[in-house]
């Protein structure tokens, strides 16, 4: 099917393709073996849109890294939210790029894109500040680990 007849209608292109999406569980190495010296696990999560409460744990890493939508639609509760759950994990180091479920990190759009989501208008610069258990990235690079990690929410 061809779907991009469909690029100006992504709730009917959903509706089209959500039946054929695989969602798999990837049994986690376990935490028990020791890694090798000078190596680093790694954990990539994303779009878990307010849901953290039902996941299942992570598996441990010494990074963990949220590529996107850690909201359903960038409320500052969520925002919040995340940060607490961010809080609650072992990981040594948390990465966080936001995705375009997040609205309020997006300082451009926000202005006019909040009253679509039934937010009251808030200042993003100050909800960026509430995320205090990670290294939020937006345009930006960090060397984590000895490795380089760029994030672009666009």
């Amino acid at each position: 099917m061809d779907f991009v007849k469909y690029s100006e209608d992504p709730n009917r292109a959903w509706d089209l393709i959500k039946n054929n999406q695989v969602v798999q569980s990837v049994e986690p190495m376990n935490p028990e073996i020791p890694k090798p010296v000078g190596h680093s696990r790694f954990v990539l999560i994303s779009d878990t849109h307010s849901q953290t409460s039902r996941m299942e744990p992570l598996p441990y890493g010494d990074v963990l890294i949220h590529s996107g939508d850690f909201t359903f639609s960038g409320r500052p509760i969520e925002v919040l939210k995340f940060n607490e759950y961010l809080g609650s994990l072992p990981h040594r180091y948390k990465v966080v790029i936001a995705g375009n479920h997040d609205i309020v990190f997006d300082k451009e759009s926000y202005p006019f894109l909040f009253r679509f989501f039934g937010h009251e208008k808030v200042d993003p610069d100050e909800i960026k500040k509430s995320l205090t258990n990670c290294i939020y990235l937006q345009d930006e690079e960090v060397t984590v680990e000895g490795f380089r990690i760029y994030g672009s929410p666009w």
